[in-house]
């Protein structure tokens, strides 16, 4: 499976969405869902931005594919899971919503890793 690099205009949008929308958590914006936020499915995110779910992502994560950071909003890190996702970075639990822990995962796209809130 090859990942696709995302269209200039949905890149653009996205590092906007970073610059305006706050990185995690609930919030008073919007009806939209920025990276980190709480999904069931893709509707609860904003337009563009994927809901993944699973044992990673308890009550789901708002979150975009890419191949390296710079495909990544501001405040969220590319890393090596489900080939290759965008993730709130964090610097402890505190960081993170209930239920999501700060830990360490693969970097895609380049060698490293990023503290990351997921489970």
């Amino acid at each position: 499976m090859t990942s696709k690099r995302l269209p200039l205009p949905l890149a653009l949008s996205l590092f906007l969405l970073g610059l305006l929308g706050p990185a995690c958590g609930d919030d008073d914006y919007a009806p939209y869902r920025y990276i980190g936020h709480a999904c069931r499915d893709d509707f609860d995110c904003a337009p563009g931005i994927d809901c993944e779910t699973g044992r990673e992502f308890p009550d789901g994560t708002c979150t975009v594919p890419c191949r390296d950071h710079y495909d990544c909003p501001r405040g969220t890190a590319c890393v090596d899971v489900r080939g290759g996702v965008c993730l709130v970075y964090c610097s402890g639990e505190q960081y993170c919503r209930v239920g999501y822990d700060c830990d360490s995962r693969d970097d895609r796209g380049g060698p490293g890793e990023s503290l990351v809130c997921i489970r």
